[in-house]
This record gives structure tokens, C-alpha cells and sequence, in this order.
């Protein structure tokens, strides 16, 4: 048996047509080189997931590169923020000490010292 073949030059193309009702249409078409028919196939919804698809991939690249810029400044400022936190706590109990102290040796100089306070 012998085979033989044709070569036929195709080309494919995507393409964007309005259709009668003034929607935008995406269009997959198949077009021989030789002839003057060809394939066409409505590939609107496809065009739509893969516009949603990049669309989505771009909003999770945001994402992760937010996350990985607001680490490295989160920390530092929330090492800053505990300390700032201890040492409000500290020096309140240090002015109390303090202020009990002052208390005790202006009621020495004033003659009734508090063997208690003291």
C-alpha cells in the first residue's frame, strides 16, 4: 500500500470579533493556506478563565511580596513595642517605690517618722 501526502500549510490564529450584538468574541481559527476554508471555535470563556487565572496569579504575587516586605518591619517594630511596654510597667513600680520614699523622709524631716514606712 502507498501513502501519500499532501503537504498543506495551516496556520492558527486567536483573534477578537465583535459579534451582531456588540459582544467581544474570542476566536480560535485554523486557516488553510491553499484553500479558503478553514475552522473557527468560540474560545470566549477560555480567554475569560485565563484573563481571571493571571489576574488571580498577579494578586497572590502581591500578596506573598507584602508578606515578605511586612515581616522583617512587623518584628523590629514589635520588639520595640514590648520593650517600650516593660519599661512602662518598670518605672511605674519605680515611681511608687520612689514616691513612698519621698513620703518617708519629708514625715522624718518634719519630725514623725513612720517606723513602718521606713
Amino acid at each position: 500500500m502507498v501513502w501519500s501526502a499532501i503537504l498543506i500549510e495551516a496556520a492558527s490564529f486567536d483573534d477578537r470579533v465583535v459579534d451582531p450584538e456588540r459582544q467581544i468574541v474570542h476566536v480560535a481559527s485554523a486557516k488553510s493556506s491553499n484553500r479558503v476554508h478553514g475552522v473557527a471555535l468560540d474560545i470566549t470563556k477560555q480567554a475569560n478563565l485565563e484573563q481571571e487565572l493571571r489576574q488571580a496569579q498577579k494578586l497572590e504575587s502581591v500578596g506573598r511580596l507584602a508578606a515578605g516586605v511586612a515581616h522583617p518591619i512587623n518584628a523590629p517594630i514589635q520588639f520595640v513595642n514590648d520593650s517600650v511596654r516593660f519599661l512602662q510597667t518598670t518605672v511605674e513600680d519605680v515611681m511608687l517605690v520612689v514616691a513612698k520614699h519621698q513620703n518617708s523622709a519629708q514625715r522624718m524631716l518634719d519630725g514623725q517618722p513612720d517606723l513602718e514606712a521606713a
